[in-house]
């Protein structure tokens, strides 16, 4: 056959299709009211209805409307009108015939109808629209094709994408609805990895919906991404949208973000170490953004971490500083047993809600490393390194720390090493007057410094006690709000004891005896066994460097994507 015969066999084809059509539908309605005779007396007394209101009263676009019903009853009628057509899928159908009743579930509709479900949850706090939102979501992603697109028909029953622009947006719209709405509820992600992707790893906000959700996260690699590794700060909505209820992490692996990680990706359990494993480094000041862990809270948040690890991100490692900016809200954080090195800005930055506690956690500001290509022979030859202006943000501070009135926070059995301005920076936060009742706790830590390769050789004081950063001026922090007590102290600028918290007691002026500490960038913090700091800092042994190892997943640890 040729090509003009085949053609015009198809358009024949078509002209019997469009005629068979209307005598199909008649058909199907037709056996829809022998199915079911008892609509036949509703139908005919609705078809009068309107034929006597069409005879008497002058047509126009409100002819039909009516405004003694309050808003709030028509707005719930039309919640329960589309929740009796979703079907059993999950799906909502399509149209609604006298004869036949519902008809199967349409993608285009469905999709559509998702962000509308969301919306009346939000104003009305109805929990069955949000549950049937998540059911129609998930149908909607069910039928979604590996190329991304969306099948058309009733019930998806087309094996080939729609051709019909808004049957592939409905759905879309529907999906990317369901996405920055709270929740989702109670989830657990484990042995899950995001590596070498051009933007984020994970975009972590908007998790839980009550007070008495928790979300559950353990095994996770978040290494070499583009941009942040986690980033739990949603955007676009203040702090009305971000992540509440409680938050137990576990063996996460934050490592290499604003950097590239190189296919073929096969990091392994120590990613500095890989071969060819990492280029194309960026920080703020070359427009990119590195942050290791990043999170914020709307609601009274608690976010617990442990044996975890932040390591070489291009801004700060552990960022909780803005957990508590919403001054209405108490989170709370616990970080223990964790890791934080060779980041470019801070290693742990926390926010006091109700109270902060960090207990056993190592910490090494060596902030100049990624600007170093030779710390890192694995890497390509000539990768390209951190921008020097990059390296030690925020003057190379290495705990961040801020309270509110009537706020606490711990730091206890901590190991602390390396260069910068400051190693504990405690301050009011930015959205108080003053921190009246605040309390910090400082207690069997170790702090041990090192000159700074770029400021002269300088070394990082002990602690900061900051004033209020309100306009006028208000008290700040002062010795009164902070106890310390049993901490060693070695080759800090501010002396042992530290000078600026006169109230000390039982401070160890003595080298703690790391079993290697020559050389700031390869640091073993455990303690030989003649060190003085013998229950002082994280509890570390010299045959277990490093302390905190994630176990292996069960396959190796490579990924698909692609810059």
């Amino acid at each position: 056959m040729t090509d003009l015969s085949a053609a015009s066999a198809r358009i024949g084809k078509n002209k019997d299709q469009a005629m068979t059509s209307p005598v199909a539908k008649a058909l199907i309605e037709a056996t829809g009211l022998l199915r079911r005779p008892q609509r036949l007396i509703p139908l005919i007394q609705k078809l009068a209805s309107d034929r006597i209101k069409l005879a008497f009263e002058r047509k126009h676009i409100y002819s039909y409307t009516k405004t003694k019903r309050p808003s709030e009853e028509i707005l719930n009628s039309l919640l329960r009108w589309i929740l009796a057509a979703q079907r059993p899928d999950g799906g909502i159908a399509a149209y609604y015939s006298l004869l036949t009743g519902y008809s199967e579930s349409y993608p285009e509709v469905t999709g559509y109808i998702v962000p509308t479900l969301y919306d009346f949850t939000r104003i009305t706090g109805d929990s069955g629209a949000i549950a049937a939102a998540e059911r129609a979501t998930r149908w909607l992603l069910s039928l979604q094709m590996p190329s991304g697109a969306f099948p058309g028909g009733l019930h998806g029953s087309d094996a080939q994408p729609s051709s019909k622009a808004e049957t592939r947006i409905g759905p879309l719209w529907g999906a990317v609805a369901a996405g920055p709405r709270q929740g989702p509820a109670n989830m657990t992600l484990t042995d899950f990895a995001v590596v070498g992707t051009a933007n984020r790893g994970i975009m972590g906000s908007h998790l839980n919906r009550l007070s008495t959700d928790t979300f559950t996260g353990s095994d996770i690699y978040v290494i070499g991404n583009g941009q942040a590794g986690w980033d739990g700060d949603g955007g676009g909505c203040n702090n009305s949208c971000e992540s509440t209820g409680t938050m137990n992490l576990s063996y996460l692996d934050i490592e290499w973000n604003g950097c590239m990680a190189v296919e073929p990706y096969n990091i392994g359990i120590t990613p500095e170490t890989a071969p060819n494993a990492f280029n194309y480094c960026y920080g703020q000041n070359t427009g990119g953004y590195g942050d290791g862990f990043v999170q914020l809270a709307a609601g009274n948040m608690t976010l617990n971490i442990r044996n975890s690890k932040f390591k070489y991100n291009t801004q700060d490692g552990f960022d909780g500083a803005h957990l508590s900016d919403d001054p209405r809200t108490s989170p709370v954080t616990n970080i223990s047993n964790s890791w934080s090195e060779g980041n470019a800005g801070q290693t742990f930055k926390i926010g006091a809600g109700a109270s902060s506690t960090a207990v056993n956690n190592v910490s090494i500001s060596n902030c100049h490393v990624l600007s170093q290509a030779a710390t890192f022979p694995h890497n390509p030859s000539g990768w390209v390194t951190l921008d020097n202006d990059d390296t030690c943000r925020a003057n190379g501070d290495q705990w961040a720390l801020t309270l509110r009135p009537n706020t606490s926070i711990t730091l206890q059995n901590n190991t602390s090493v390396g260069y910068g301005t400051v190693m504990y920076d405690l301050e009011c936060s930015l959205f108080v007057a003053n921190c009246n009742g605040g309390k910090v706790i400082f207690k069997n830590n170790i702090s041990k410094g090192y000159p700074d390769p770029r400021n002269s050789g300088q070394l990082a004081s002990g602690i900061y006690l900051g004033p209020a950063q309100t306009q006028p001026v208000q008290a700040g922090l002062s010795t009164a709000n902070v106890t310390v007590t049993n901490n060693l102290w070695n080759t800090m600028r501010t002396g042992c004891p530290n000078s600026t918290t006169p109230n000390e007691t039982n401070a160890v002026c003595a080298d703690p005896l790391f079993v290697s500490e020559s050389n700031i960038d390869a640091i073993n913090p455990a303690l030989r066994s003649s060190s003085r700091a013998a229950g002082l800092g994280a509890s570390l042994t010299s045959t277990t460097p490093p302390p905190v190892t994630t176990p292996s997943p069960t396959k190796p640890l490579t990924s698909s994507a692609h810059e």
